[in-house]
């Protein structure tokens, strides 16, 4: 296949997965804001932050995937299903849940290679979990200070984006019209998956060799190349599972050390949130945008201070990840606090 070829390819895959994703968008909004109050009683068993929190955590465990989640959540809170607040916990609990994919790559590399070990092929897997762990903890707390005084509460004009309505509104009300609210949700979903898909079908395409050159080495060691090429890929892929899951192999075969991904994987948790930035527009709601920035802004204010102590950081992070995958005994308490945890937060009162 030529360049110029693929080129086209790509760009089709790039075009058809944004106008499917917009399309996904606009039926969610107005399928849940058809049922606002049936979703409301459907989502009553978040009394709570801690529910909230355990219902994104566990929903990106079903879903394989952060993303739907945190644009369920927005919508419910732009429906009016849910408060600020709740949505808030359930985009943060979202990102507990996503680093399971990475686990699960290096699960899959393990069963491709016999040579490699399970343990090791998902160290990077759990590593990546911890990381999330250490910067969400404290992106939550940073995070409620923002929300409760209205840093980020600053008026904006959407009227610009009444032209999606007028492009989106003939084809998305006949197809609610045909197949119902709840329904409507479900394919709203289901058409957010393949436009995800789609989407990242050219990011895909990059091989391994590309990520063995000279130059990928040269930046990687430095940590603040590396930050800036985690945040980068994700940003412009919206997968942490693709941007990470990418070097899995790499990482597993000695290309790349430990040292080198710990801040390319600070830099992916932080410019995850960039899609959801979007869907907070497409819905034109302010205050979904605000909550969004506030979610980024807490996390990058952690990531700054972690980059500050670097070392002190590394040295933390890189010995957690050794305690906990060492020793079986250890392993299992961290699967605990992966699948049981979660549930205690939902069913807390």
């Amino acid at each position: 296949m030529t360049s110029k070829r693929r080129s086209l390819e790509d760009f089709f895959y790039l075009l058809s997965g944004i106008l499917l994703f917009v399309f996904a968008i606009e039926l969610l909004t107005s399928s849940a804001g058809a049922v606002a109050p049936e979703l409301g009683e459907f989502m009553g068993f978040i009394n709570n932050n801690f529910n909230a929190l355990g219902f994104g955590w566990i929903a990106s465990y079903l879903m394989l995937s952060g993303y739907p989640v945190t644009v369920f959540g927005l919508t419910l809170f732009d429906s009016g299903a849910i408060t600020e607040v709740s949505a808030f916990f359930i985009v943060n609990g979202s990102r507990l849940g996503a680093s399971l994919i990475i686990i699960l790559v290096g699960v899959t590399e393990s069963l491709k290679n016999k040579e490699l070990d399970i343990v090791d092929s998902t160290s990077l897997g759990f590593l990546t979990l911890l990381i999330t762990y250490t910067i969400v903890a404290p992106a939550i707390v940073i995070g409620m200070f923002l929300l409760d005084v209205s840093i980020l509460n600053n008026a904006l004009d959407l009227k610009f984006l009444s032209i999606i309505d007028i492009i989106y509104g003939p084809i998305v009300e006949p197809i609610l019209g045909l197949t119902g609210p709840f329904a409507g949700i479900v394919l709203a979903l289901l058409s957010l998956y393949i436009a995800l898909s789609i989407f990242e079908k050219p990011f895909h395409r990059m091989k391994i060799e590309n990520f063995k050159s000279t130059w990928v080495n040269f930046l990687m060691e430095r940590v603040s190349y590396s930050f800036l090429m985690g945040a980068v890929l994700t940003f412009f892929s919206q997968s942490v599972a693709l941007s990470i899951g990418l070097i899995v192999p790499l990482y597993n075969r000695n290309f790349l050390q430990k040292r080198n991904l710990v801040p390319y994987i600070m830099g992916a948790c932080v410019t995850t949130f960039g899609g959801t930035l979007v869907v907070a527009f497409l819905l034109g709601n302010i205050t979904a945008i605000n909550l969004t920035l506030v979610v980024i802004l807490s996390n990058l204010i952690a990531c700054t201070v972690y980059l500050l102590f670097y070392r002190k950081y590394y040295r933390f992070i890189s010995g957690l990840t050794n305690l906990f995958l060492q020793d079986g005994r250890r392993l299992i308490v961290l699967l605990f606090f992966m699948f049981v945890i979660p549930f205690i937060l939902l069913l807390a009162i």
